[in-house]
């Protein structure tokens, strides 16, 4: 018989995508999946949808969260209740092509990885194109002190092997984080890593284009706290375990000193970021010119 694979959706004010969600699971070539559904204290109609599916496929569960907790706790709720044997986080606005399941199953099997990394797509406005990661160009083993996990440090790209998950006890942050919740569980789980490989099969479909509600000076000042949370977790991880990967370290900081140029208010902790890299704050000036450039002209 196939390994059951828990499937991990985290839900939060996502009626107008979870069904679009749902059916691209549901109608995957992999049959054996739990789908689990946490719901953390939505405040749409998106319950309604997900009861539906409950009706018409015994694979739904539904948990619920007493109150608003934040997509760290969700997550570990569904990490705590998955009885699979492998893993799989899937975001409630996001969808799957028929056979992303499946064929990730098959390469974590053949290869006996404890994480595979699979192919993605942006989808925006109705519009497809490739999730492009540097380092992901052909199929292969990866070494994670040599990867870049900016674009390659979110969770939903991946199967996980559950029983390494529990037997390293890599579950999210139990502080609520807003900005670099999966860079920090993906770091851990990287380094702790026997072997990971990448796959160009299958398609898990980014949806890219959700309005945020958050004022800039809001969204800036919270992105800065949780970049230094997450920056600080990970330089003690590495420092407890000998095994680093320099590159996203200084990339954090390279975020928090650009969201600082971006407001000067925002206080930062130059120490921390003197700690994990060389930085020529002209250098960083420019990238943040350069991106308002690209802004006012309509460039990604």
């Amino acid at each position: 018989m196939k390994p059951l694979v828990s499937v991990i959706i985290p839900v939060y004010n996502v009626e107008k995508y979870i069904e679009d969600c749902l059916l691209s699971i549901i109608r995957s070539s992999y049959k054996n999946i739990e789908i689990l559904i946490i719901d953390d204290c939505s405040l749409d109609k998106g319950e309604t949808i997900i009861k539906k599916y409950l009706q018409m496929d015994s694979r739904v569960k539904l948990l619920q969260n007493e109150k608003n907790k934040g997509v760290c706790y969700t997550r570990n709720k569904g990490l705590e209740n998955a009885s699979g044997k492998y893993v799989i986080f899937i975001d409630g606005d996001d969808f799957i092509s028929e056979s992303w399941i499946e064929n990730l199953v098959k390469i974590i099997e053949e290869k006996s990885c404890s994480v595979v990394i699979g192919k993605s797509k942006n989808y925006r406005d109705g519009k497809i194109d490739d999730y492009k990661i540097t380092d992901l160009k052909t199929s292969g083993y990866m070494k994670f002190e040599k990867m870049r996990l900016s674009k390659n440090g979110v969770i939903w790209n991946k199967i996980y092997d559950l029983n390494f998950l529990k037997k390293n006890s890599i579950f999210f942050s139990k502080e609520p984080l807003n900005y670099g919740e999966d860079l920090e569980f993906v770091y851990r789980v990287l380094s702790k890593a026997d072997k990971i490989y990448y796959s160009e099969v299958g398609e898990y479909f980014y949806r890219c284009n959700r309005p945020f509600s958050l004022s800039r000076k809001t969204e800036n000042e919270k992105r800065i706290k949780n970049l230094t949370q997450v920056l600080e977790k990970l330089l003690s991880f590495s420092k407890k375990n000998d095994k680093y990967n320099k590159k996203t370290l200084k990339k954090i900081g390279e975020d928090i000193l650009i969201e600082h140029f971006e407001d000067p208010t925002i206080k930062i902790d130059m120490d921390l970021i003197r700690s994990v890299g060389r930085f020529l704050p002209e250098i960083y000036m420019l990238k943040k010119f350069r991106k308002k450039i690209k802004e006012r002209m309509g460039l990604k």
